[in-house]
């Protein structure tokens, strides 16, 4: 054999190899981005999942059996969170005992996605501003961490009486 085609076929070899590498390589991003998707699509639609859920609750422990006429009359706002006995979503009766509710759900495949729930008063023409004293409109944040995702799921939902 020449070095002539030594050289072709070490130059030959080396593009093959180049070849299956680039391959490789895109196909594993392709399919890092295929996790990440369903990842997002998973965390989405478990987080809407969650806003149905709290929407059927009462707006507040004092609403269950009546009707309030004003803020005041509502639970205050370092008070949000699980009354006792409350000790599983499924006895939650009201929107704000999902503040501070943390969980973990799994996906076949996708490992575990970290729920963290938070709720709290806002005001009512600054939706991003958190009250400290009661108002008739509460904002529920949903956040959710997983492996697969660059970043965390989150969604938010306000809830007026």
């Amino acid at each position: 054999m020449s070095s002539a085609q030594f050289l072709l076929l070490a130059g030959g070899i080396l593009f093959f190899a180049n070849l299956v590498l680039t391959f490789n390589r895109t196909s594993m991003s392709q399919a890092l981005v295929v996790y990440e998707n369903e990842s997002f699509i998973y965390g989405e639609s478990l987080s809407q999942g969650l806003i149905e859920e709290i929407q059927t609750r009462a707006f507040d422990e004092n609403t269950l059996s009546g009707m309030v006429d004003s803020p005041e009359e509502l639970s205050s706002a370092n008070g949000l969170g699980h009354d006792s006995g409350e000790d599983a979503m499924t006895k939650f009766d009201d929107i704000d005992d999902f503040n501070n509710f943390t969980f973990t759900d799994s996906l076949s495949g996708h490992g575990n996605f970290v729920v963290n729930i938070s709720v709290y008063y806002i005001n009512t023409y600054l939706p991003d501003v958190q009250s400290s004293l009661p108002t008739f409109s509460k904002r529920v944040d949903i956040s959710m961490d997983n492996p697969y995702l660059q970043g965390t799921v989150k969604v938010s939902k306000i809830f007026s009486y």
